[in-house]
């Protein structure tokens, strides 16, 4: 049941704060989309009952928090206390660049999200959860690739689908990081598909994250989305060379979760058809399925910022079931 939310500023900050109650990880082991899908039913437009009714339906699938995730939520409320949601975003962040993909990509999700909703202590409960959940796929950034492919993700891509020793496979059945650390566990895989940064390497990462969901409606390459999205929102809070590392290891990160859905070809979509945002909005606020609402929030802002606004209302239009 969720809590009454009348002595809060809003009835959005008071559902974050009531989430705060539950843990990172829900009854059936996946990670806690609560606080996300909530600031995205709020920046695209969801009334307070309809955020009310959202949260409701979701905390029935969640856990109390255990007592060292509040622990470690609290050690991190000081800091957010003492230094800013900004400094302590500055603070702690840079140890985590590595694993940037950890947990599927959503311990940078939920970071994201706390610090587009400032809530400070969603801010330390993404944090601390980074911290639970912080996996690198590698020690150290793959190798850069050298010449104009090294520039290019889809490129990357290209050549990881022709791999001999890592091309075509299944990865077992689980959850995506599961899978995604069985290919960090392969030597050939920390040898290739190294990013070489450029000044347009965001874009770029962001292009190839579009093309591959839209291309194949896969729930795995939501994420590549879904996880640039949130990378973007968190870079400002990096210094150049953890920026340029950031970058490295999301690339990386995606290269791990297209070769576990057997790296299928990316070719262009017709996205004529693509419906109107006021179609897949009105669709996203009204469904109970949370990635629905992020993909939609996440495709629109990301379109204001790259472009591409007909791939990215496919994207989201495929997730939504109108295409």
């Amino acid at each position: 049941m969720v809590a009454s939310v009348g002595t809060f500023a809003t009835v959005l900050e008071g559902l974050l704060d009531d989430e705060l109650a539950y843990d990172p990880v829900t009854v059936d082991g996946f990670s806690d989309h609560l606080p996300m899908a909530l600031v995205a039913l709020d920046r695209l437009g969801a009334d307070e009952a309809r955020l009310a009714e959202f949260a409701q339906h979701y905390t029935r699938s969640l856990l109390p928090a255990r007592d060292s995730v509040q622990s470690a939520r609290k050690r991190y409320l000081a800091d957010v206390a003492s230094l800013g949601i900004d400094g302590a975003v500055r603070a702690h962040l840079p140890r985590f660049v590595s694993g940037i993909g950890s947990a599927a990509f959503h311990c940078v999700i939920r970071l994201a999200y706390a610090v587009e909703a400032q809530h400070p202590g969603q801010v330390a409960a993404a944090l601390a959860n980074f911290e639970e959940f912080d996996e690198p796929l590698t020690a150290a950034p793959p190798p850069e690739t050298a010449g104009d492919q090294g520039r290019d993700p889809l490129a990357l891509l290209g050549a990881l689908r022709e791999h001999p020793a890592l091309a075509g496979h299944h990865f077992g059945t689980g959850s995506i990081s599961g899978a995604m650390a069985r290919v960090a566990a392969l030597p050939e895989f920390a040898a290739t598909a190294g990013l070489a940064r450029c000044d347009d390497s965001l874009a770029r990462v962001a292009a190839a994250a579009r093309a591959l969901h839209a291309c194949t409606g896969d729930f795995t390459a939501l994420h590549a989305v879904t996880g640039t999205h949130a990378v973007r929102v968190v870079l400002p809070y990096l210094d150049d060379a953890q920026h340029a590392l950031a970058l490295r290891f999301l690339f990386q990160a995606i290269a791990a979760a297209y070769l576990t859905i057997a790296t299928p070809t990316i070719t262009p979509v017709d996205t004529a058809s693509a419906p109107a945002w006021r179609e897949i909005v009105a669709v996203a606020l009204a469904s109970d399925d949370e990635h629905v609402v992020k993909l939609a929030y996440t495709a629109r802002e990301e379109a204001r910022v790259h472009g591409d606004d007909a791939t990215y209302r496919w994207c989201a239009a495929l997730e939504a079931g109108l295409v």
